[in-house]
């Protein structure tokens, strides 16, 4: 159920020191959002762990993973990030998934990502906040600069531009099959090319989930 959260700012889902990740507690999700605070760049990272051997969550997991590749392959310099949403709402419905986190940052409720905000999209009085010693104002701040992934959202894709892609994942006729995501970024180049940055194969090694390769 912890895996199954609605939004992970919520008091139920915080970490916990008598809940860990064990030969016992086989299944996890792991996140992270370190901040470069001489350039205010996000570094969000998440995961679902397994080491378990039930074939129907180890196909999810793939799944979840593989229908990030499948969005990244669609994108394109100049769409919205409203259509971005749509097209990963269509890989969804493909394979019988939904995705309906709520995200207390964005006021469309649900998304599956967001951008990466650079220095450079900073204002001069934006920078100063960057400059503060007050963690919480600056963490606001950033939150703040991100635009999301939604339904609603008209920015458009440009070159230079990274974007998370965050889907949480449930099977929508079974709902013992848990909640999966894996944080990958789109990096859409000045040169032109894109990239899909996930970085995931050595901790897949560790954790002893080979059939999340190929």
């Amino acid at each position: 159920s912890r895996v199954n959260y609605r939004n992970l700012r919520e008091k139920e889902y915080l970490p916990r020191d008598d809940i860990f990740f064990s030969e016992e507690n086989e299944l996890a999700y792991v996140y992270a959002s370190p901040v470069d605070k001489q350039s205010g760049t996000i570094g969000d990272f998440g995961m679902v762990l397994y080491k378990g051997t039930d074939p129907l969550i180890q196909k999810h997991l793939k799944r979840c993973f593989a229908i990030d590749k499948e969005i990244f392959e669609q994108v394109s310099v100049g769409i919205t990030f409203a259509e971005i949403y749509t097209i990963a709402t269509k890989n969804f419905e493909k394979y019988n998934l939904s995705n309906n986190i709520i995200s207390t940052t964005d006021n469309a409720v649900v998304n599956i990502g967001h951008t990466v905000p650079s220095f450079a999209e900073f204002t001069t009085a934006e920078k100063d906040v960057l400059e503060n010693n007050d963690w919480t104002v600056i963490k606001d701040a950033l939150s703040k600069k991100r635009k999301f992934i939604n339904a609603l959202e008209k920015t458009k894709t440009q070159q230079g531009m990274a974007i998370t892609l965050e889907p949480r994942l449930t099977v929508i006729d079974n709902p013992a099959i848990p909640m999966a995501s894996y944080h990958t970024i789109i990096a859409l180049h000045k040169n032109g090319e894109k990239e899909l940055l996930t970085n995931f194969d050595k901790i897949f090694e560790l954790m002893r989930m080979g059939y999340m390769k190929g």
